[in-house]
């Protein structure tokens, strides 16, 4: 049994590298997301429902429409609406009518998404965050985030909402210490924040 992942030697060509880059970004993908299910399962979350809850915390000035959340998220308006209906009976959305479009559904974060903002959750995600890139040096991470997100910007327009963070946001935390959900989102007992 393997223990440590070695890659193949580095290919010569520019299609070759770029064909084991794309297949070594899945491999990566799939690594991420099984730490980040185990990390959220005592949370009662998935992976990519925490992805959800992220966007909506990071991306946006006011509650996104499904469309909106969709176009950011990287995935169809009907998986984003799969994903806010399980959000919502987990208490952390709610998603209420448009008030001058009945036929969109905006997401409203609720206070639930609190429970990230907690020191024991935090040091979870600094545990993981160390894990993760503990093979990087600091200026590493730094050039594979900047790569990342040139890649991003060019592949999905609406992901530049996402390109500048508070540096203070870890990826298990969709409301960073200090931080409240979106102006006008709602809390958990439904009333608007002012």
């Amino acid at each position: 049994m393997v223990d440590r992942f070695e890659p193949p030697a580095a290919p010569r060509d520019d299609i070759a590298v770029r064909a084991e880059l794309f297949g070594l970004l899945f491999v990566l993908l799939q690594n991420l997301s099984r730490r980040i299910d185990d990390g959220l399962a005592a949370h009662g979350l998935s992976s990519r429902q925490w992805l959800l809850l992220a966007v909506l915390t990071r991306g946006f000035d006011q509650p996104p429409t499904l469309s909106e959340a969709a176009a950011v998220y990287g995935s169809s308006r009907q998986n984003v609406k799969q994903l806010a209906g399980q959000l919502a009976q987990l208490g952390y959305l709610e998603l209420i009518p448009d008030a001058t479009d009945r036929r969109a559904v905006r997401l409203h974060l609720t206070d639930a998404v609190t429970v990230f903002d907690t020191a024991a959750v935090r040091a979870q995600q600094s545990a993981l965050l160390t894990e993760v890139f503990a093979g990087l040096a600091e200026d590493d991470v730094r050039t594979m985030r900047n790569l990342v997100v040139r890649c991003l910007d060019h592949l999905v327009p609406a992901s530049r909402a996402l390109s500048s963070p508070s540096p203070s946001t870890t990826p298990l935390e969709p409301t960073a210490p200090g931080r409240r959900p979106v102006e006008g989102h709602r809390t958990h007992a439904g009333k608007e924040r002012s």
